[in-house]
């Protein structure tokens, strides 16, 4: 009986090209400048006054990351939002409730850029749960290229994104509604009841 090192192994084995560290921050750095968000200047349609079930603590789940713990507070037509745990002052802390079409929509104050929000459909909503969905670029870019209208976008810190005009957004969202936005990348609330 031979021994191990004798057994003869059909697949060659390849030798792993290491890349320098620099190179990999490189690689890093695309990537992570090719990712892209929309924002807007604002919303479209009228803000709405908040739901008084809306107010208290929920937990927020956005796929591949960890979950976070929201308290919302309801004023009118305005929400606050205070988060919980690491990272929460990268987060933003206002938003507001619109109708538009028929469709509830969330705008979320921009956090890294004045004078600008980010857009999200409300597309399920009870006491307990609520789904938003994004506003998705590549249908956002698709659409902009069938009015011909060019695509304007703005760096951020790491990212860049597609940045839409008050005007241009409610012509978007008059046109293709539910249509502009990200079903694979809904943000899931649920309402943790109260002590």
């Amino acid at each position: 009986m031979g021994t191990i090192a004798h057994i003869a192994f059909p697949l060659k084995v390849r030798r792993m090209r290491v890349l320098p560290l620099a190179k990999l921050l490189l690689i890093l750095c695309a990537a992570l400048l090719s990712a892209c968000g929309v924002s807007v200047e604002r919303a479209a349609g009228p803000a709405i006054a908040i739901p008084a079930d809306i107010a208290g603590a929920w937990q927020v789940r956005i796929k591949d990351s960890i979950d976070k713990k929201l308290l919302v507070g309801a004023d009118g037509d305005r929400l606050t939002l205070q988060w919980m745990g690491a990272g929460k002052e990268d987060l933003p802390a206002q938003a507001q409730l619109h109708q538009f079409q028929g469709r509830e929509y969330l705008a979320v104050k921009n956090p890294e850029k004045d004078g600008s929000a980010l857009v999200m459909l409300v597309s399920a909503r009870d006491g307990a749960d609520i789904a938003l969905r994004p506003l998705d670029p590549r249908r956002v870019a698709a659409a902009l290229k069938k009015l011909r209208r060019p695509v304007e976008r703005r760096n951020l810190w790491m990212r860049k994104e597609i940045y839409l005009d008050a005007a241009t957004f409610e012509k978007l969202l008059g046109l293709h509604g539910a249509g502009l936005f990200d079903e694979k990348q809904t943000v899931q609330l649920h309402k943790v009841p109260a002590d």
